[in-house]
């Protein structure tokens, strides 16, 4: 492993002149491959997914060496570890709003991305590989799926499409999001389409609303009180999530988890008009995330 490693970015060993010794000539071998490279740590995750944690830290994921660099407190430094995870816990709030408001199906995706985002990041962190029950590759790759596809069903619920539209579309962007995201899981594709997808789809359908009623469609309430503050939530997420994370991964990327959860809250509507009259809102169980009433 270490050989490999060496010969991504380290120069080859010069040859050991005068040492006819087999034994030396590999002792001298392995001194020079053990030399740090110049331009610091490797990023093995960028060159083989094999390498990938929970075996070596993430590439944007502080390691261990360079926390304990700055001479912080051992709690904090847990800490700052394990805040990624924590923060993806506001997704809690956001599942229980859209069980109230009758949206079952919106707060099973929320629960789904909330589960596979919080053990991603928690595998991500140096000596908690015991606690991955999954291969890094599959949490990595679900949680960035999870949440493409919470956005999406947040807006198809503000589109408010009766069936069979509404189940059409959600399986549309089932589809679409999945194949996109296995082609490239790192771009600005994987939440840009679905957000132009849904913007152009909303924008047809709220049109011939407007020109059957010959009126504004929706009121206004509903472009001040949530869609004109959940894009704002939404933008300052993807700019916190594309543009920022370089500062600090840990923070900045703990406050794109909850600009993403209060967006979805904002975007999602007060009542699900399409779930009929069966008396008031189901409560957040577990047989309610489950499907199984």
């Amino acid at each position: 492993m270490v050989l490999g490693a060496r010969s991504i970015c380290c120069p080859e060993p010069p040859a050991v002149s005068g040492i006819r010794d087999e034994t030396a000539a590999r002792v001298a071998a392995v001194a020079v491959a053990a030399v740090p490279c110049h331009t610091g740590h490797l990023n093995f995750k960028a060159h083989s997914p094999l390498l990938s944690p929970p075996f070596l830290p993430s590439s944007q994921t502080p390691s261990s060496q360079e926390l304990l660099a700055h001479k912080a407190p051992m709690g904090s430094l847990v800490a700052k570890l394990l805040l990624p995870t924590l923060s993806s816990l506001v997704f809690l709030p956001t599942i229980s709003i859209a069980a109230k408001r009758r949206f079952h199906m919106e707060a099973m995706v929320y629960f789904f991305t909330m589960f596979f985002v919080a053990f991603y990041h928690l595998c991500d962190g140096p000596g908690l590989s015991v606690l991955c029950f999954m291969r890094y590759d599959i949490l990595e790759y679900f949680s960035i799926y999870g949440t493409a596809l919470s956005i999406w069903v947040s807006l198809m619920a503000l589109a408010e499409f009766d069936e069979p539209k509404r189940s059409t579309f959600i399986m549309f962007g089932v589809l679409t999001i999945a194949v996109r995201i296995y082609h490239d899981r790192w771009g600005y594709g994987v939440y840009s389409g679905p957000i132009g997808t849904a913007v152009l789809v909303i924008t047809v359908r709220w049109l011939q609303k407007m020109k059957e009623k010959k009126g504004l469609y929706p009121d206004k309430s509903v472009y001040t009180q949530q869609i004109g503050p959940g894009f704002c939530f939404g933008a300052l997420a993807l700019m916190l999530r594309f543009f920022f994370e370089e500062w600090d991964y840990t923070y900045v990327h703990s406050f794109y988890h909850c600009a993403l959860a209060m967006a979805l809250v904002l975007l999602l509507p007060k009542e699900n008009k399409k779930a009929g009259n069966a008396g008031t809102p189901a409560r957040l169980d577990c047989s309610t995330l489950c499907c199984c009433v």
